[in-house]
């Protein structure tokens, strides 16, 4: 599948959408013994400014957690220095879990030199939004070894980092080179493919979220790309039983299929292809776990959890016939005492992030009532195409909920510690984490604000 990757990564194509995709990703290697492709890819490797990759001159940053540096880090080290380079290590969260934010950027940003000429990353999620935002602010090219199928982050172009407490996505850049071993894969614990199944999954509330807001809020969107990335998604679901068994062609489905919605990403320039309203919520529930200094749960774990909610409630609104007329009068109603109690709701549920959150609100102002009057309008005049939307691109909740239980996917907020509480605030407020439209910001406009926790108490048994 590596070669079909490769091909979509160098395509360069004027699309219907109005736009020419083209990402920088050179090399993706899946398969047996990938790093056996190393020295050849070294030797043909260009600095940030435009000169071959000298051993004689430039250092090789290898960069590795306390998990991952027991894997084939030092294997990857012994090609290195037989190549005759110099190399700098840095094994980042060696004192406990790895939290993507300014304390883990300094240290990777001191492990560099002013000779280092590339970074070489074995590892998956959080090690690889680290590298990939520092690689891009010291403008240095960046391989990845993964040693996990557990995110779709690999191809991306983008970094969600914790900055003051909140998640925020930065410009970053995309992998000169991608490698992912087969069998080092298929034998990734089974919760980290769990979690890469639900970040896959998760794509499903994501593309309907991005054609939701190029309805109501004139945001570009392409249909081309949303098609790849469903295509993989569907593919993906159907596979899950071959995923569970450890299949290793369904294994490395799942890998091909994260690294085919990274280079979706890269293809659009933002996350919009592969992130919606799932990862709003699962980036509001790691908030939360960082506050209260609790262990952090596994990126796609919490997205393939709030997968089962973001297409329940998209599912729930092809059943409901919105009265648009009280979301009307709702919304006109509004009133200084609604902005006050908005404003308390937030402190409550965001806690030491909530200034970062009611910031965003004075620049985006989503909640300002006469905004929300041209969208209900927009919203009614669309609905019949809403909800053919939903029912051509949303899957009955049952089926994402099946695909993770079989593979030891959590399908229950308690299963990775979640309160009921954390749930419905979840539920209410995580619209607020970004400026973007989603099925959570839809459910405000029509007050079906009481409409979202019932649904959620019911596919979460709650």
């Amino acid at each position: 599948m590596s070669n079909k990757l490769e091909q979509l990564a160098h395509k360069k194509w004027n699309c219907i959408c109005g736009r020419t995709h083209s990402t920088d990703i050179k090399r993706i290697i899946t398969g047996d013994d990938v790093l056996s492709s190393l020295p050849e890819l070294l030797s043909k490797q260009l600095t940030s400014d435009g000169r071959k990759l000298d051993p004689g001159h430039d250092r090789l940053l290898l960069a590795a957690d306390r998990n991952t540096a027991e894997l084939d880090l030092a294997r990857i080290s012994k090609i290195c220095h037989g190549l005759g380079y110099k190399t700098d290590t840095c094994i980042l969260g060696s004192e406990g879990d790895l939290v993507p934010d300014e304390k883990a950027v300094f240290t990777l940003l001191q492990a560099a030199s002013s000779d280092t000429g590339l970074i070489i990353v074995h590892g998956s999620g959080t090690l690889n939004d680290l590298v990939r935002y520092v690689s891009f602010k010291l403008r240095l090219p960046y391989y990845i070894v993964a040693t996990a199928p557990s995110m779709d982050g690999y191809a991306s172009t983008v970094s969600p980092l914790i900055h003051n407490g909140m998640k925020i996505t930065y410009e970053a850049q995309g992998a000169d080179a991608v490698m992912a071993e087969s069998k080092l894969l298929a034998e990734a614990p089974a919760v980290m493919l769990a979690a890469g199944l639900g970040d896959i999954l998760g794509k499903y509330s994501a593309i309907a979220d991005w054609k939701l807001s190029s309805l109501i809020e004139d945001e570009y969107y392409c249909p081309e790309i949303a098609d790849i990335v469903l295509a993989t998604v569907r593919s993906t679901l159907a596979a899950s039983g071959a995923i569970a068994a450890r299949d290793p062609q369904a294994v490395t489905l799942v890998m091909d299929g994260l690294i085919m919605t990274g280079i979706a990403m890269s293809f659009v320039g933002n996350s919009r292809p592969a992130s919606g309203s799932e990862h709003h919520i699962s980036h509001f529930w790691e908030m939360r776990f960082l506050q209260d200094l609790r262990p952090a749960v596994l990126h796609g774990s919490k997205v393939g959890l709030a997968s089962i909610l973001t297409c329940a409630l998209y599912r729930e609104l092809v059943k409901s016939k919105p009265d648009f007329s009280a979301a009307r009068r709702r919304l006109e109603s509004l009133s200084e005492s609604d902005k006050l109690l908005w404003e308390k709701n937030i402190r409550r549920a965001y806690g030491s992030s909530s200034d970062e959150v009611i910031l965003l609100e004075k620049s985006a102002l989503k909640n300002d009532p006469h905004r929300a009057l041209i969208r209900l309008e927009k919203i009614e005049r669309n609905w019949q195409i809403i909800v053919a939307m939903i029912e051509e691109l949303i899957p009955d909740p049952m089926n994402i909920q099946n695909a993770l239980e079989v593979n030891g996917g959590a399908v229950r907020p308690a299963e990775l510690g979640i309160s009921k509480e954390l749930v419905f605030e979840a539920a209410a407020f995580a619209r607020e984490l970004r400026n973007r439209y989603t099925v959570l910001q839809l459910y405000w406009d029509l007050g079906l604000e009481s409409q979202a926790e019932a649904v959620a108490r019911r596919v979460y048994e709650l």
